[in-house]
């Protein structure tokens, strides 16, 4: 029996009202069949192809890909090589609805700890109620929380740290590192996967509606220009929560709240390093509809002109998956 607790309010609730826990999520023939194929085929094929894209990073890339490079599932394989997600205490870090958690039910782990800035607690009972029903051994928990206000006892007791789609909007991503830190056992990791990075091809979340010409208009455009722009092509479903989309999901309200930290893609390792953190694994993605942008000479131009620090590369790269062990 699974020994099970929530930590909730029962305050602005934005769950998905047809959420219905779905125990073989990404699980289906078609999703393993396509695991497969990137792992025998794809992955291979463009660590050959791109083995020399972005080598003038000051980071160790392990693999480059295009878009699209990894599942949940392969990505929670590939933690698991590097630390057994069996008998883990684990804390995910910005959990939303928590839809995917059969996979991590797949590995048993002890402990899932979760937390999350927005209230799914409708979405969150339904894994409750299904670990309960299945005898599921795994010890679950949800926190609506900012990571840096967990209650102190989690300090030095989690093996493993889960992130996606989170750090691109910390604002005060130093601050976020340093609890990951203080929450990490020694020689615990933290894994994490987020994009697009501010300075790629739609690192608004936005920009890119109306043509792959506007991919850029985040960084080109003037505030002007960028609002009538905005307000041109924003439409209802970009501000929608409750009916099914995650805020930090949602284009028009991560504008609207100013959810980005607006770092290019080296300043995270610079971060990491800060904080003593050692890199065990990285694949980085690239935008081809970036890459494809940048041959137009006047948008290169304008973009370097405005980012003087950047390089073509920092327009280019849009994710991170990234694996760091805690120093």
């Amino acid at each position: 029996m699974s020994h099970l607790s929530t930590f909730t309010s029962t305050i602005n609730d934005i769950s998905p009202i047809d959420f219905k826990f779905n125990p073989n999520y990404e699980l289906t023939i078609r999703d393993h069949v396509r695991d497969l194929y990137d792992q025998f085929l794809r992955r291979p094929f463009y660590k050959f192809k791109y083995k020399t894209m972005f080598k003038g990073k000051n980071y160790p890339i392990n693999l480059v890909l295009p878009e699209n490079g990894m599942s949940l599932y392969s990505q929670l394989k590939q933690i698991n090589k590097c630390k057994s997600l069996k008998g883990a205490n684990i804390l995910v870090l910005g959990c939303g609805t928590a839809r995917y958690y059969n996979l991590y039910f797949k590995f048993n782990p002890a402990k899932i700890v979760s937390c999350d800035l927005s209230n799914f607690n409708f979405c969150w009972n339904q894994v409750l109620e299904y670990a309960k029903k299945y005898n599921i051994t795994t010890n679950l928990s949800f926190y609506q929380s900012d990571i840096v206000n967990l209650p102190k006892e989690f300090n030095s007791s989690f093996d493993i740290i889960v992130s996606n789609a989170v750090f691109e909007h910390c604002l005060d991503l130093d601050n976020v590192l340093l609890a990951c830190k203080s929450l990490l056992k020694p020689n615990g990791v933290l894994y994490s996967s987020y994009g697009p990075l501010w300075y790629c091809f739609g690192g608004d979340h936005f920009s890119g509606k109306g043509g792959i010409q506007n991919g850029f208009n985040h960084l080109i455009l003037d505030d002007s220009q960028y609002k009538e722009y905005f307000n041109e092509y924003v439409q209802n479903d970009d501000f929608m929560t409750a009916s099914g989309k995650n805020y930090l999901e949602a284009g028009g309200l991560t504008i609207k709240e100013t959810l980005f930290n607006k770092l290019a893609s080296d300043k995270y390792f610079e971060l990491y390093k800060r904080h003593n953190f050692k890199i065990r694994s990285l694949m980085v993605e690239f935008s081809k509809a970036a890459q494809l942008l940048l041959k137009n000479e006047d948008i290169k131009t304008r973009l370097l002109k405005k980012q003087p620090n950047l390089t073509a590369d920092d327009f280019m790269i849009k994710s991170h998956y990234v694996m760091i062990e805690n120093g």
